[in-house]
């Protein structure tokens, strides 16, 4: 089995390689932009020759803020909802095609989906569709096809404290809150995120279907 990595950021997605292969792993990087069909179009169809697509994960995050629901940035919610719905429908059109017909999706939500941020009206709406298009998916797999959400809160990356102030600007603790979350152990790593992935993937949730995992970091 071997991984295959999409995303616009060629030079990261490299390095992403470099990283799996050292790790013991096996992975090709493909550049494509999600908000493109015809680079989703092309990239699925590559991925479909290099052998029978069993997994998909979905870590792409259209991240941008709303000063309130009045004025929520329509073109940027259509642009998240018609952007995942194309990709999920592509692979499950490819895994219903394999030797068992099955596989099984994951789409990171953040908690979007369950604890709404302030400033973010289109975006948290559109996290929530993530979870109808997991029951959807499950609905036409017939038993084969399973899916589900991963709602991750504050996961630790490279200016992740820098940005959730900026999210959080109009609230009066959002310094002190977000600092003491960096320092607290709250905050989730990428490693932590993806090990609820593969558990998700494995034959322990094999009734796990239609669902999210919610891992809030004690923000309730």
């Amino acid at each position: 089995m071997f991984t295959i990595g999409l995303d616009i950021n060629e030079k990261g997605g490299h390095e992403t390689s470099v990283l799996a292969r050292g790790m013991g792993g096996q992975m090709v990087f493909l550049k494509a932009d999600l908000t493109q069909d015809k680079d989703m179009i092309r990239v699925t169809g590559e991925a479909a020759k290099l052998g029978q697509i069993r997994y998909l994960v979905n870590t792409a995050d259209f991240n941008y803020m709303d000063p309130n629901v009045s004025s929520a940035n329509q073109s940027c919610y259509t642009q998240n909802q018609r952007a995942f719905l194309l990709l999920n429908g592509l692979i499950i059109s490819l895994m219903k095609t394999g030797l068992n017909g099955g596989g099984v999706i994951a789409n990171i939500v953040q908690t979007h989906d369950n604890i709404h941020s302030f400033v973010k009206p289109g975006y948290n709406v559109a996290s929530s569709g993530l979870q109808d298009l997991a029951r959807s998916a499950g609905c036409e797999g017939n038993g084969n096809i399973r899916s589900f959400t991963v709602s991750a809160h504050q996961t630790s990356f490279k200016d992740a404290a820098c940005i959730m102030e900026h999210e959080n600007s109009g609230r009066q603790d959002s310094k002190s809150h977000f600092k003491a979350a960096m320092t607290s152990g709250t905050m989730i790593s990428p490693f932590e995120v993806a090990n609820m992935i593969i558990y998700g993937f494995s034959r322990h949730s094999r009734y796990f279907a239609s669902a999210d995992f919610f891992f809030h970091g004690n923000v309730t």
